[in-house]
C-alpha cells in the first residue's frame, strides 16, 4: 500500500503532466503533544515586526515534537521552549525552532518574515496548510527571505504561493533538506547557480521563473525534485543522484543525455526540453508509475528491456514518449502507453 508521503508524491508528478487536477498534496505532518489553542490576534511587539507573524509564533504548540518526511533519514525533533506571555525579544526567540501553520485552522494574511533573524535555533518554517498551494489564490504576501539568511540550524522552508523574488538569501544555507518555494506570484528574479545546499534532499519550485543549472545542486542527496515551468538548463547529474525517487521538471531548457543509474527512480517527468542521446536500457529494472519524455530530441529504439518494467505499488504504468526520433515502440498491454513521434 502507498505511504501518504509517496502518494502525495505521486499526486505533484501527475499534476505536472495533466493526468490530474484539483488535488492537494502536504508533504509534511506535525506531531506535536499539545492541540493550538486559538488566540485573539495581538500586536506585533519586540523584533517581530508582522502581528500575525506573532500571533503565529505564540499559539504554536509548545513541548516536544517532530516532523516526518522521507529521505530526511529520520524524523526530525524539535522543542520550543518559547515564553508566549513574554515580548518576542531576541532572547526568547533563540528558543524557537519551529513554525508552522496548523492544518484546517485559519488562514493569517503575514507580510513579513522580520525579526526571524534572532531565531537561531529555528529548524523548520512552514505555512504550507493555510492554502491549497496547488490552486491560482493565496493571501500569502511575504516577498523577501532575507530573516532567514543566517540561521544556521534551518532545514525545513516550505513557503509556496507568497510573493518572494529572489531566493539569493538561503543560497548558503548549507543546513537546508527541503526547500518548498512554489508558484510565488509574479516573475521570481532567481538562480539556482553558486547555491550551497550539500543536505539537499528535495526542492520543490514549480512555477517559478528559476533559472541557472542544475549542476550547480549536483553534490546534494536528492530525492525529489520538482521544477516544472522554470528557465532551468544544463545536463541532470547522474551517478551523483543515483538516489532519485521523483525527478519532475518539464518545461524548461535541460540538455544532454538522459541517467542510467537511477535504479530507485519511479517518477521522471521532463517532456518539452532539448534532451538527447538514446534511451536508458538500465530502466527496465526500474518500478515506474510516470515516466514522460515527449517533446524532446532522443533517438535510437525503446529498448527491449523496457519490456520489464514493473508497475510501482500496482499502480497503471504511464510512459509517454512521443515527438522524438525513435526507431521503434514498445508494447505495454493494459498501461497507458504513448509513442507517436
Amino acid at each position: 500500500m502507498v505511504n501518504r508521503h509517496l502518494r502525495l508524491l505521486l499526486v505533484t508528478a501527475a499534476l505536472s503532466i495533466g493526468l490530474i487536477t484539483g488535488l492537494q498534496p502536504n508533504f509534511m505532518e506535525i506531531q506535536s503533544a499539545n492541540p493550538l489553542v486559538a488566540k485573539a490576534a495581538e500586536p506585533a511587539d519586540g523584533v517581530i515586526q508582522d502581528p500575525q507573524l506573532a500571533r503565529l509564533i505564540r499559539e504554536t504548540p509548545l513541548a516536544t515534537g517532530q516532523t516526518t518526511f522521507y529521505g530526511l533519514n529520520g524524523p526530525l525533533s524539535f522543542k520550543n521552549t518559547i515564553d508566549p506571555t513574554k515580548p518576542l525579544t531576541p532572547e526568547n526567540l533563540e528558543n524557537l525552532e519551529n513554525i508552522y501553520v496548523p492544518k484546517d485552522s485559519a488562514s493569517p494574511q503575514i507580510d513579513s518574515l522580520e525579526g526571524l533573524q534572532y531565531a537561531k535555533n529555528l529548524k523548520y518554517i512552514s505555512f504550507l496548510n493555510r492554502t491549497d498551494h496547488m490552486s491560482s489564490t493565496n493571501d500569502g504576501q511575504i516577498t523577501s527571505l532575507a530573516p532567514l539568511k543566517d540561521l544556521p540550524h534551518l532545514q525545513i522552508i516550505q513557503l509556496p504561493q507568497e510573493a518572494i523574488t529572489d531566493i539569493t538569501p538561503i543560497k548558503q544555507l548549507s543546513s537546508l533538506k527541503y526547500v518548498e518555494l512554489s508558484n510565488q506570484k509574479g516573475e521570481m528574479d532567481g538562480s539556482l547557480d553558486h547555491t550551497n545546499w550539500p543536505n539537499l534532499v528535495a526542492l520543490t519550485a514549480v512555477n517559478n521563473n528559476l533559472s541557472g543549472s542544475l549542476n550547480s545542486l549536483s553534490s546534494a542527496p536528492m530525492q525529489d525534485l520538482a521544477l516544472s515551468n522554470n528557465r532551468v538548463t544544463g545536463t541532470i547529474p547522474d551517478a551523483e543522484w543515483r538516489n532519485m525517487l521523483s525527478f519532475v521538471a518539464p518545461n524548461n531548457q535541460l540538455t544532454g543525455p538522459l541517467p542510467r543509474t537511477w535504479s530507485r527512480m519511479y517518477n521522471f517527468v521532463a517532456q518539452n526540453n532539448q534532451l538527447t542521446g538514446t534511451l536508458p536500457s538500465e530502466w527496465g529494472h526500474n518500478a515506474i508509475y510516470l515516466l514522460s519524455i515527449a517533446n524532446n530530441r532522443l533517438s535510437g529504439p525503446v529498448p527491449l528491456a523496457w519490456s520489464n518494467i514493473r508497475s510501482f505499488n500496482n499502480l497503471p504504468i504511464q510512459i509517454d514518449t512521443s515527438q522524438n526520433q525513435l526507431t521503434s515502440s514498445l508494447n505495454l498491454a493494459g498501461h497507458r502507453y504513448t509513442s507517436r513521434n
